[in-house]
């Protein structure tokens, strides 16, 4: 098993290394800000099954997306202190997640009424699907599909796969040009567009401005420091899993929490305890970076070669439309409210925040390190903590919503709204301040 687990990354490498040969060569891809792993997920795409077909694409690919994100979100917590101040940036982050999720899921099931009198053999209630899918992705979509495939609506989870790969992708490109667009007005701090900047675009760094990757913080006659901090990440979704596992059987519902929580809680217990036993000194942040930095390489690469392409061709118009709709909303959440309530950083976390908007936590990070490519601002760091505190929130709308549909679409779309409508007056009136 565990041999054919190194073949699959084996071949997931060379996609990634032909990536970022091409990103060399052609330099418009590199002002773009594209990563090399989306690109050698492209070609892995283009060369699969379900376009050219010369090569197979192993399954594992579709497997590797949750663990290494599991990994990223956990590094974020791990050396993290909240202090005070930060809690003010997170409130507002939290704010606009959470004014995202419930504008999708109002207008989205409301937008879905309307086309469903112009397309009948839509699946009754697929407008609620926009949310789980753009904002939960592909598990949260396939959850609520199976659902209302239960109930008789069919269709509803392949469609709701379609939604999700079809945000998935546009978080990538859509993303991209608002980089560019706000990399070029300043809106960044730590990304600017001189060109006279070697480290800006791609090739190799000069070596005077090459930075150390990470630290050694024990003797390597014991253990090997990047071991060390390996160790200490699994070992914090260790204890995650060991913490949900006896929740979920007492509260099934809790079963529905995103994997990714597990590391982050269970890092935040490691990270305390070893504040309080003064062992904090053995943790290196930038070996922690390191490691979060190569998990994000696999789970992008991954998560792109194995794109579900096929499934577009089915209610094309009607998800055009609501797609467009439901990107010009996150926009105007993410960009123009983010920029009004967030004080720090708002532009890297709002980047943030609108790719896991529309694709998942990988685009999000994906997205965040094009504008900050050394963690050197609060975004990562603010969405970590403002994902952990609506993720479970998030996960059990997954089971409440759906069942209220049923009985009643208008209940969920005045739900929807009007909580969308309290964060905007909760913005404009206490956080804006």
């Amino acid at each position: 098993m565990f041999s054919t687990v190194f073949h699959d990354l084996m071949m997931l490498f060379v996609f990634l290394l032909a990536g970022f040969a091409i990103r060399e060569i052609f330099k418009p891809l590199q002002r773009l800000f594209i990563p090399a792993s989306v690109l050698g997920g492209l070609i892995a795409l283009i060369l699969g099954p379900q376009c050219i077909g010369l090569i197979e694409i192993p399954e594992t690919f579709g497997q590797m997306a949750s663990p290494m994100i599991g990994i990223v979100m956990t590094a974020m917590i791990l050396g993290s202190t909240i202090t005070r101040g930060k809690l003010k940036s997170y409130a507002s982050t939290t704010n606009v997640e959470c004014l995202v999720y419930f504008g999708q899921m109002g207008i989205g099931l409301l937008v879905g009424k309307l086309l469903g009198c112009l397309w009948p053999s839509l699946p009754k209630h697929w407008g609620i699907l926009s949310v789980y899918a753009f904002f939960g992705g592909h598990g949260a979509a396939s959850s609520a599909g199976n659902f209302y495939e239960s109930y008789g609506c069919e269709g509803a989870l392949d469609l709701g796969i379609i939604l999700a790969t079809l945000g998935l992708m546009l978080a990538m490109l859509v993303g991209v040009v608002i980089v560019n667009i706000g990399v070029r007005r300043g809106w960044a701090k730590v990304v600017s567009m001189d060109a006279s900047d070697a480290t800006l675009y791609g090739g190799v760094i000069p070596e005077k401005q090459q930075k150390a990757i990470g630290f050694g913080t024990v003797s390597g006659g014991s253990i090997n420091s990047l071991a060390l901090q390996l160790g200490l990440i699994l070992l914090s979704i260790y204890v995650g899993d060991l913490i949900f596992e006896p929740i979920g059987n007492l509260f099934p519902l809790a079963k529905q929490f995103p994997s990714f929580l597990h590391g982050m809680v269970g890092g935040a217990i490691v990270w305390f305890l070893m504040l309080r036993t003064h062992t904090d000194g053995y943790l290196d942040s930038k070996s922690i970076s390191t490691i979060s930095g190569l998990a994000l390489e696999i789970c992008v690469t991954s998560a792109v070669a194995t794109l579900n392409i096929g499934l577009l061709a089915s209610f094309i118009v009607p998800i055009i439309i609501m797609t467009v709709i439901m990107v010009s909303f996150t926009i105007i959440a993410c960009f123009y409210f983010g920029k009004r309530w967030l004080k720090k950083d708002w532009f890297e976390t709002m980047c943030c925040i609108f790719g896991q908007s529309l694709g998942s936590s990988t685009t999000a990070i994906a997205l965040g390190r094009c504008v900050d490519p050394n963690g050197e601002t609060s975004a990562y760091d603010s969405f970590g903590v403002a994902a952990s505190i609506f993720g479970p929130l998030a996960a059990i709308l997954v089971a409440i919503m759906p069942l209220l549909t049923l009985t009643s679409d208008i209940t969920v779309i005045v739900i929807g709204l009007g909580v969308a409508a309290a964060n905007i007056i909760i913005g404009e009136t206490v956080l804006k301040k």
